[in-house]
């Protein structure tokens, strides 16, 4: 059998099917239309969201010492989620921005119901539908002038009156049963007409009547007072509390220790930070001196709204202002828009996309209560409309988001 050599001369063309055995070592550097598939990034441990693709969605991320291998689905500079799609678990979501509330519902318990009677009974609306309101139970013991603090599963009710002056009492209830609230603990004294903030791990209980002044530390993870960690710079009771991912917020107030002589309606905004726990600082001031209003939080701003007005000693009437302020940068709140109605003793909560007022009076009394829920957009800032009712008509009660 003869055999021909062919050269570079008179190779052409030559069809794939044609070829058979093993081929020689070639130069990959010579060939020419071959097209690349989506880059694949190696390392020895998993992708993390600053493990930026430089070819965006779609690159492939290669685990070398587990073999796992990761899709980049968002990509996004020092924020990229990515999805494990091998055999393993464990993808890297892409974080969300941070907001203080809930995603499901927004709670009220207890409260003031007549002039001179209180309330035990738990409220529950729908974020989704806000029309949806239901009774979620009742209170240990019902109460009005509490505030509230949410874990993840439980929404906890503190201090309050039944008796004046105020109680110690720490109640709690889950956000998913309808059996109703159970006493957990105690604070270290009686307090009323206070504020609240809340981390992922802690509440914070934030002046006062009883304790004006003092910032107390409540665990989820045990259910105890862990006790003072730090002072407002002025006390206050009835101030409007709005969180951040850092910090809490307290605005307004009356019957400020600390305050000038004479002043007995505040609009100070001051601001103390989670990780250091300490004494409070002043960050600006309200547009306008109240007490006694709701608050409610996006991911950037605090709102504080309605709330009983006054000038120094001279009281005034009830307001419709919502006012906001930037977690981002300290400074003087502004004038966004207004209520429905004048509104004091009303119930603030947050969702994802809104903040809502619930209930509260137009006169401070329960004489005045309404059962109105009123909504608040935060990407329009437009005024508040009515969207649904509570079960009964109340003011000055604990409020919770789950």
């Amino acid at each position: 059998m003869s055999v021909t050599k062919l050269t570079n001369d008179n190779v052409e063309n030559i069809m794939w099917s044609k070829l058979t055995g093993p081929l020689p070592a070639l130069d990959g550097s010579a060939l020419t239309g071959i097209t690349g598939g989506t880059t694949v990034m190696k390392a020895a441990s998993d992708p993390a969201n600053d493990t930026n693709p430089a070819d965006g969605v779609g690159t492939m991320y290669l685990n070398t010492t587990t073999g796992n291998m990761f899709i980049c689905i968002d990509a996004t500079t020092d924020q990229n989620g990515w999805n494990n799609a091998g055999p393993g678990t464990g993808g890297v979501s892409a974080p969300s921005p941070y907001f203080f509330g809930g995603t499901i519902s927004g709670y009220i318990a207890g409260g003031q119901v007549t002039d001179n009677s209180y309330n035990e009974t738990i409220d529950k609306f729908s974020f989704q539908n806000e029309a949806s309101v239901s009774d979620h139970g009742d209170m240990a013991q019902g109460r009005f002038s509490c505030s509230g603090f949410d874990s993840s599963t439980h929404g906890i009710t503190v201090g309050g009156r039944w008796t004046w002056p105020g109680v110690d009492t720490i109640e709690k209830y889950s956000f998913t049963n309808t059996n109703g609230a159970t006493n957990v603990g105690n604070m270290a004294e009686g307090v009323v007409y206070h504020s609240s903030n809340s981390t992922v791990t802690y509440g914070y209980v934030v002046g006062g009547y009883a304790v004006v002044t003092k910032i107390e530390k409540y665990s989820f993870a045990t259910d105890a007072h862990t006790g003072t960690v730090g002072n407002l710079l002025l006390g206050r009771r009835g101030g409007h509390s709005a969180n951040s991912e850092t910090h809490g917020y307290t605005s307004n107030g009356y019957y400020g220790v600390g305050a000038p002589e004479g002043t007995n309606w505040l609009r100070e905004v001051e601001k103390f930070a989670f990780a250091s726990e300490s004494t409070s600082i002043n960050v600006g001031n309200s547009t306008r001196y109240s007490s006694h209003g709701g608050a409610f939080s996006s991911s950037t701003y605090g709102y504080s709204c309605g709330g009983h007005s006054g000038t120094g000693t001279t009281q005034g009437p009830n307001s419709n202002i919502i006012d906001k302020f930037s977690f981002s940068s300290d400074g003087d709140s502004t004038d966004v828009s207004d209520l429905v109605t004048v509104q004091q003793g009303a119930y603030g909560h947050s969702s994802e996309t809104s903040g809502y007022l619930a209930a509260g009076s137009s006169v401070g009394t329960g004489a005045g209560a309404t059962s109105a829920i009123q909504k608040f957009i935060f990407a329009s800032e437009a005024n508040t409309v009515i969207v649904g009712n509570m079960t009964l008509a109340r003011l000055f009660g604990a409020t919770h988001n789950y």
